[in-house]
């Protein structure tokens, strides 16, 4: 692709969001676009409410590094109908097409599959169609925070940046002689 900050244009692929937050453990995984504000602030609500990590790859056309995307390209300015002589937007809601992006305790391994295998055939779309909307949402694995409290019980009321690492003096407030002495190469 070559764009105004390139000289050249890059010779790497692109990296997909949606995959790498995929990847990364993202339970929440959405696409928005900057010029739909309306579906972009429900995207974002949707995101914080869910219990877990989300992740939103927002659309948003630079005008002064990308003239490719631009908005007009992402409205299907540059397609008409030929019937009607109305633009083809490349941009479309999946919430609009039934799609369903949820992942549910119980759901069996094939279910499972079933959505793993739509939310990557929506993530490789690109092109005269892009999918905007909750592309999976798994609410079978647990926060961040229920892990931890599984295995720190006492997490919320004593969470690390509340605990006494040190005392007046800048002593440790524990004694670390027997964990550096496991630490020790002889």
């Amino acid at each position: 692709m070559q764009t105004k900050s390139l000289p050249q244009p890059n010779i790497n692929q692109g990296v997909n969001p949606l995959f790498l937050a995929l990847a990364a453990g993202y339970t929440f995984i959405a696409r928005s676009y900057a010029y739909d504000i309306k579906h972009l602030v429900n995207t974002i609500k949707q995101a914080i409410a869910h219990n877990g990590s989300a992740f939103i790859d927002v659309l948003q056309p630079c005008p002064t590094y990308n003239d490719i995307n631009t908005r007009e390209w992402y409205g299907g300015e540059d397609r008409k109908d030929p019937q009607t002589g109305k633009p083809l937007p490349r941009v479309y809601k999946l919430e609009e097409q039934g799609y369903d992006p949820l992942v549910r305790p119980g759901m069996s391994d094939a279910e499972i599959a079933e959505k793993l295998n739509r939310f990557i055939e929506k993530a490789l779309e690109w092109g005269d169609r892009i999918p905007i909307g909750v592309l999976l949402k798994n609410e079978t694995v647990p926060s961040y925070e229920d892990r931890i409290l599984q295995r720190i019980p006492f997490y919320r009321e004593t969470p690390p940046a509340k605990q006494t690492i040190a005392d007046s003096q800048g002593r440790p407030a524990i004694d670390l002689t027997k964990f550096l002495e496991e630490l020790k190469v002889t």
